[in-house]
């Protein structure tokens, strides 16, 4: 058996910064649509214990439309992340933050919000689609997001 590679960037932890949700359904039309947008911060980078730190804050806002009735999510979560490894540069720590970190927290925001409308709608809960964490972090780099 081959070893997996072990990536020296490390999750210490997320906190939801802010949650808010309207929900004008009691039952989840199968044809509502859902609209999703995705942006991320990088609030602080410093070093701890010769370690690089950095926080960052994905926030999400979904809207959901069947008919004349919509609904919303917004989540806003915060994510501290550290590097094993001394000899990578603050670049490539930020860049690590914003593709590794971002991926990290979108998956811990979709969960999030699939168990809350798991609850709060009857048999139906929202599935986030996965979404390309690269392209997102190109459009923040040429300033189109």
């Amino acid at each position: 058996m081959k070893e997996v590679p072990i990536s020296p960037f490390t999750f210490i932890g997320s906190r939801i910064k802010k949650l808010t949700y309207t929900n004008p359904f009691i039952n989840l039309p199968a044809d509502a649509k859902y609209m999703l947008d995705a942006d991320y911060s990088v609030d602080e980078m410093t070093v701890n214990e010769n370690r690089p730190r950095g926080i960052i804050t994905l926030s999400l806002k979904v809207k959901i439309s069947y008919k004349r009735k919509a609904g919303s999510l917004n989540l806003e979560l915060e994510g501290c992340f550290d590097l094993e490894d001394e000899s990578v540069d603050e670049d490539a720590f930020e860049r690590m933050l914003q593709i590794n970190g971002v991926a990290m927290l979108y998956s811990i925001g979709r969960s999030i919000l699939q168990t809350i409308t798991s609850q709060s709608y009857l048999g139906e809960s929202v599935a986030l689609p996965m979404i390309n964490v690269i392209s997102l972090y190109e459009q923040k780099k040429a300033g189109t997001k």
